[in-house]
């Protein structure tokens, strides 16, 4: 019975440890943050930049728009990517 859990707990951490690789390995990121520096000792956010951002041929590849008091950055265009 201990062979069986055992077993059970090194099957779980191996198949979690995994899923994390996986998700690291073909998952991005991006922190983009807007801030208003005309006051170099007060600097605020912005709630309502918004951003495009360009690949090196100067084509558009995506939108985003910060929102709220916080000047969240949520991308807006494209909904979702080609594989």
């Amino acid at each position: 019975m201990r062979y069986k859990v055992a077993l059970s707990v090194v099957l779980v951490a191996a198949a979690t440890l995994a899923y994390g690789f996986w998700h690291v390995s073909s998952h991005g990121s991006l922190y983009v943050s807007v801030q208003n520096i005309s006051d170099r000792k007060h600097p605020r956010a912005i709630p309502d930049a918004e951003l495009r951002f360009l690949d090196s041929a100067g084509n558009e590849i995506a939108q985003a728009r910060a929102e709220g008091p916080y000047g969240v950055v949520h991308l807006s265009q494209p909904t979702a990517y080609p594989l």
